[in-house]
């Protein structure tokens, strides 16, 4: 391992506090600092806001996150306990969860891709197909495309499954359908599902990972596909259980 790289939310004055001295530490490894592609090492410093633009910066090293703030699902290190967490990694005292993104349209997700009217509180009109058969037909609010490692994010709040990230499968969900709620579908390969989105002068847009990235108003016609792979350091629980914990997290958050 010869360089680091660090991305931070830069309106944070202490992100920014926490990055210089990673900085001074990493001096100290005789690491080279370099850019979030190239980098061996990746430091992402905030919340899951920042993880999710720092992926789009296509990190291909080891992605060692810091946490400020309560919450974060990408995150068990946080800005009380970094500089331990540091040694640990150098003392080889980790682990690495590998997670894969879903590519759709062009783009790809960490999280979610969501299909919906361009119009707030505008429908859209769309079939969703498994392995050749149609599983439904109809207008909904959107259609969302999602990782097993988002089971506990925007899929979840529309009646998602919580599943285990380490299982390569793709979640779709059909957001408000007009008739009434479906049952999700879950595949092992993203590729199994054909989603038509039927023409609208009003127009869609598809929202990956939260952010607007594409507006069309013609047919639409694709499959999603297994995207690339990124690694992030754990020093505790990578499975099912470090997702019911997150969601119990987010339950008393809520009630508090």
């Amino acid at each position: 391992m010869r360089t680091y790289a660090i991305f931070t939310r830069p309106d944070s004055q202490l992100a920014l506090e926490v990055a210089e001295d990673v900085r001074e530490i990493m001096k100290g490894y005789s690491l080279e600092e370099t850019d979030v592609n190239k980098a061996d090492l990746v430091f992402i410093i905030g919340g899951d806001g920042t993880f999710l633009h720092a992926m789009k910066r296509d990190p291909r090293g080891l992605i060692f996150p810091i946490k400020l703030g309560r919450v974060g699902f990408f995150y068990e290190v946080d800005v009380t306990n970094y500089r331990e967490y540091i040694n640990r990694f150098f003392a080889g005292r980790y682990r690495v969860a590998t997670y894969r993104k879903i590519r759709f349209l062009g783009y790809e997700c960490v999280n979610e891709h969501y299909i919906t009217s361009k119009n707030s509180g505008k429908v859209i009109s769309a079939a969703i197909y498994a392995d050749g058969e149609l599983y439904r037909k109809g207008l909904a609010d959107g259609v969302m495309i999602s990782t097993p490692l988002a089971s506990t994010a925007y899929s979840l709040s529309v009646g998602g499954p919580l599943m285990d990230p380490a299982i390569k499968a793709a979640i779709v969900n059909v957001v408000s359908p007009l008739g009434g709620p479906i049952p999700s579908l879950v595949v092992n390969d993203p590729k199994k599902v054909l989603i038509e989105v039927f023409p609208d002068r009003r127009g869609q847009k598809l929202v990956t990972d939260g952010i607007d990235m594409k507006e069309f108003n013609s047919l639409i016609e694709e499959r999603p596909q297994r995207g690339g792979e990124f690694k992030v350091i754990r020093f505790g629980d990578t499975g099912i259980k470090r997702v019911v914990r997150a969601r119990s997290k987010l339950s008393r958050l809520r009630y508090r």
